[in-house]
């Protein structure tokens, strides 16, 4: 089993990275999706990178803030056209 390096996006969209143990990288993928993230990047570590620890987690607020923005513009214009739709059925 090998140590794989993940870049991933959480259920928010803040970026995280950490390391899984997988016999590849398919399976490495599907361990990071199942914890509930996006992974974004994966690579396999070697033995003496696999060994050391990183528990540092960096979060920029500004990027943050622009998903977050984005994400509830596309839900109002959604929620704008599903009613236009709505509206339509019911005059016909």
């Amino acid at each position: 089993m090998s140590t794989f390096k993940y870049e991933a996006m959480d259920s928010i969209g803040q970026p995280i990275k950490g390391n899984v143990e997988a016999v590849n990288s398919s399976e490495a993928i599907a361990k990071v999706r199942a914890m509930g993230n996006f992974p974004t990047k994966i690579k396999e570590m070697k033995s003496a990178e696999a060994n050391s620890v990183s528990t540092k987690i960096k979060v920029k607020s500004t990027k943050n803030k622009k998903y977050t923005t984005q994400l509830i513009i596309r839900i109002i214009v959604g929620l704008l056209i599903f009613g236009a739709g709505v509206f339509i059925g019911l005059c016909i």
